[in-house]
């Protein structure tokens, strides 16, 4: 049951007590950290769904999700979910969608009401990504561990006759292959700065930029042509966004041209193929163009509903032999869910997008000590950009960087809470007159 409380005392629901939002913090862990297939036994008793089915149900008893209810985010998510279910009947493979299709969906949109919940202040937005960050770096540093103690690499591509190429994909129980790798590499970039504002201790900061030149050659080792394009596009945004603007485009060159004396001849190919038709990997650089034009073109020919979720590699195998989803967030969307579908999932990041926009307004105009805030904020910004950047040559509908980046937007939305501190004017996130226990964001 809902704990009442008065009108001018701080919310005192569940969710506000750290042993529940310890709960959630071990489920963060275990989801990334793929602890049931480390551990037999958590395995045994599902742990993951365990662990979220506590932390949904706490947040719904306790009317965690009030803020939600008329949230342009949430708005288009509702709309979505009930899109599916709705034309569930009418799409290709029916049963693949009750089957694999939703339950793949549900596992990456569970993060979304669990984050808009969970993280009341901004005191545990930083708790919460330092969890996630640490759960991200380990993912990094077990198979480079790996690869170097024991040469594993995790995965291959094919170049050309019989040339394969070695790639560094996650470690033996993570599921990511090479380019989910360069993922969660571009991931802890993004939130770079932010890291370095909340870790104070000089030696903490001092590892966070010994670990950049480390990320930057497991980034190389993944042979990942987006993931590289996307460090180049998070450089580009973090010097803009700079007040050192030349010595750090200088500190990365730099440290970019020694990692690539390292290349073996053939991982140099592969970056080299990114620009030239003349590398021994361009024809796969083509292909992936070519694939994403017929998966495009599998998609307009597809019924106006999608041909269900989650089956993008269902149809392209069966109307295009290959067996790999479409690899553009977009064209997989197409596929998927249809035209109105897509349309509904764009308004979804364009809502993100727009309170990011205010909440990084309004950090920037704050007075006072907000250089955390901004750093927050910064990083957040950061990681949604590169993220729609790298989307243009990966999957993505139902993982969980969309749902993580809405519940986030939701919740710098709302107002800091400091007491005593008189606030300044506001812009609305909701329609003036009932907005549902939702704050505003702060700023012009």
């Amino acid at each position: 049951m809902p704990i009442e409380q008065s009108a001018a005392s701080p919310p005192t629901d569940a969710t506000t007590h750290l042993p529940l939002f310890g709960v959630f913090l071990a489920f963060v862990v275990s989801y990334f950290l793929h602890l049931p297939a480390r551990l037999p036994v958590l395995g045994l008793i599902r742990a993951d769904f365990l662990l979220a089915s506590v932390c949904l149900w706490t947040v719904i008893l306790n009317h965690g999700l009030r803020d939600l209810s008329e949230a342009k985010p949430w708005q288009y998510l509702r709309l979505l979910l009930v899109y599916i279910a709705v034309t569930i009947p009418f799409v290709q493979w029916p049963g693949s969608v009750i089957k694999l299709g939703i339950f793949q969906f549900i596992k990456g949109f569970a993060f979304f009401p669990l984050l808009a919940g969970y993280l009341s202040d901004e005191k545990r937005v930083r708790r919460f990504l330092l969890v996630f960050l640490a759960c991200q770096y380990l993912r990094v540093f077990e198979p480079l561990y790996l690869h170097v103690t024991q040469g594993y690499w995790g995965e291959e591509a094919y170049v050309s006759g019989s040339v394969w190429l070695e790639r560094l994909a996650g470690g033996p129980y993570d599921v990511i292959g090479a380019n989910g790798l360069a993922y969660v590499i571009v991931t802890i970039l993004c939130f770079f700065p932010t890291l370095y504002a909340i870790c104070r201790p000089w030696i903490l900061r001092a590892a966070l930029i010994a670990s950049l030149p480390v990320l930057g050659y497991t980034m190389l080792l993944t042979g990942s042509r987006s993931g590289f394009l996307a460090t180049i596009v998070w450089l580009g945004l973090f010097v803009v966004s700079s007040k050192r603007k030349i010595l750090l485009l200088i500190a990365g060159v730099a440290v970019a041209a020694t990692l690539m004396t390292t290349l073996t001849p053939l991982q140099y190919d592969r970056v080299v193929s990114i620009w030239s038709d003349e590398a021994q990997n361009a024809g796969t650089a083509e292909g992936r163009m070519d694939a994403v034009e017929s998966g495009l073109r599998l998609a307009l020919q597809g019924p106006i509903a999608g041909y269900g979720l989650g089956t993008s590699a269902e149809a392209q195998y069966n109307y295009l032999g290959d067996p790999h989803m479409a690899h553009n967030l977009f064209v997989e969307a197409l596929q998927e869910v249809g035209v109105v579908g897509t349309m509904l999932f764009c308004g979804f990041l364009l809502s993100i997008f727009s309170l990011l926009r205010q909440s990084r307004t309004a950090a920037c105009d704050a007075a006072g000590d907000a250089l955390q805030r901004q750093a927050l904020i910064r990083g957040i910004w950061l990681w949604f950009l590169v993220t729609l950047f790298f989307a243009l040559a990966s999957y993505g509908l139902s993982s969980y960087e969309w749902y993580m980046l809405g519940g986030l937007a939701m919740v710098l939305a709302r107002r800091p809470e400091r007491a005593g501190e008189a606030l300044p004017a506001t812009v609305s996130v909701l329609p003036r007159g009932d907005n549902h226990g939702i704050s505003s964001v702060p700023g012009v």
